[in-house]
């Protein structure tokens, strides 16, 4: 027979105070999985969000001066804009990361889904092992490096992408983060090395239009990324979306191939979707902080399908631009 399992999605955005205002959906799947207990949470509040003046003069002493290029790759044209006190990075026309340059750690407005990555070191603080599939400029990787005692693999199969966020965005390859110029999923099959934490940030992009590499989106590729996580790990992914493709056939159906996948699910939405995917409960009620919003239901349909190598249709992907 088939249960439902409980998705928590907390809705908001992150503030400079260090608080986060949000509001919490409970998403029904029709799926064959035990049931995940609603659970009444707090927002996050960790020291994730509380940047120091040398966590910030860390970053910035790796910047170089504002310098506006432009280069070729495989994967499109890539540039480098600076404006208003922000380094900007594009990829084909479309803006991939950014930074402020003089307070790095302080994520910009459209990029505070990475501090709702740093949610998984909150409830699991005992991380050492985080694998990165997606780099763009590299701000997670280098965050989580600066703030966390960690050892990183960052993969993205641009080499020019490493290449400026190495030269401009201050990624910094060291004996605990290592750079990978591969395939995601090549990578999987070619590592036996297991993870506490896996975020997946990859997209392909062209003038403003934003795809998924279809082979990370099936559950194929969940499974292959289960394997390589320690007991207890954490696999987490971003759903880039705007408020009209929360509920999409697309999102619908990815929602419940993670889900056929992991035991445990979570969704946040800070600014784009975070999901949070576990084989463990992750303890998402013990936050400090005020609960700014409610519990409401959102119906995913039985036969959204679930996407696998065989069956992932490019009209469903298409969706996202």
């Amino acid at each position: 027979m088939t249960l439902k399992v409980l998705f928590l999605i907390l809705i908001g955005s992150l503030i400079l105070s260090g608080c986060i205002d949000a509001k919490a959906e409970q998403v029904n799947l029709e799926i064959e999985k035990p049931a995940i207990q609603e659970i009444e949470f707090t927002p996050l509040e960790t020291g994730w969000l509380e940047n120091t003046k040398e966590e910030n003069q860390e970053w910035k002493k790796r910047l170089p001066k504002d310098e506006n290029i432009t280069l070729e790759s495989f994967y499109g044209q890539i540039s480098i804009k600076n404006f208003s006190g922000k380094r900007t990075l594009y990829i084909s026309n479309s803006v991939m990361s950014q930074i402020y340059t003089t307070n790095p750690m302080d994520v910009t407005d459209g990029w505070k889904y990475v501090d709702c990555f740093g949610n998984a070191f909150a409830v699991k603080p005992d991380i050492k092992d985080v694998l990165v599939l997606g780099v763009g400029g590299g701000v997670f990787p280098t965050k989580a490096s600066i703030k966390q005692n960690i050892y990183l693999d960052a993969v993205d199969i641009n080499d020019k992408v490493l290449f400026v966020a190495q030269e401009y965005f201050g990624l910094q390859e060291s004996k605990d983060l290592k750079l990978h110029v591969e395939d995601a999923r090549v990578f999987l099959n070619n590592t036996a090395k297991k993870y506490d934490l896996i975020v997946v940030d990859a997209f392909k992009a062209n003038d403003g239009v934003f795809t998924v590499p279809f082979h990370l989106v099936t559950k194929e590729f969940f499974e292959l990324a289960k394997e390589h996580l320690n007991e207890g790990g954490i696999f987490t992914v971003i759903f880039l979306t705007g408020d009209e493709l929360a509920t999409s056939d697309f999102y619908n159906s990815e929602y419940k191939t993670i889900s056929s996948v992991f035991e445990n699910n979570y969704l946040f939405r800070c600014g784009s979707q975070v999901m949070f995917s576990s084989d463990s409960e992750l303890d998402f009620e013990n936050y400090e902080g005020e609960l700014a919003g409610k519990l409401y239901s959102v119906e995913v349909r039985p036969d959204d399908p679930i996407l696998t190598d065989d069956y992932a249709p490019i009209n469903i992907f298409e969706e996202i631009g």
